[in-house]
């Protein structure tokens, strides 16, 4: 006959639960920052009109959101130029690059989130 023994430490598991929160926050606070300057440099790179003053290209940047104590993180993408929404959406969208960045930048994002939740 076999015997199968299990024993546990259940301070552990509140030390872990009670710490997980923390733990997330930092992680995703990270993750987002880092995908956010990804971002910045993707959108620089790959936009896909040619420069004339380069101010519209210059300009671009996603800027990371997150109030501390929230479980709210954003990033967002955006133009500096006043004319960069005349460049997502002129020409049936042949010059966007803030919808081509955020599905890059998002898909990195999640598949790096989902290695990185398992180490909390």
């Amino acid at each position: 006959m076999a015997k199968i023994k299990f024993e546990s430490d259940s301070r552990e598991v509140r030390n872990n639960l009670k710490n997980f929160k923390r733990r997330l926050e930092i992680v995703v606070t990270g993750q987002i920052d880092y995908h956010a300057a990804l971002g910045t440099g993707y959108m620089k790179v790959n936009a896909p009109w040619t420069d004339r003053t380069s101010a519209a290209r210059t300009s671009l940047h996603a800027t990371p959101i997150h109030a501390p104590g929230s479980s709210l993180w954003e990033i967002v993408f955006a133009h500096g130029v006043k004319y960069g929404f005349w460049l997502e959406v002129a020409h049936s969208g042949r010059y966007r690059i803030i919808i081509p960045a955020t599905l890059n930048i998002g898909h990195q994002f999640m598949r790096n989130l989902e290695g990185s939740l398992g180490k909390i």
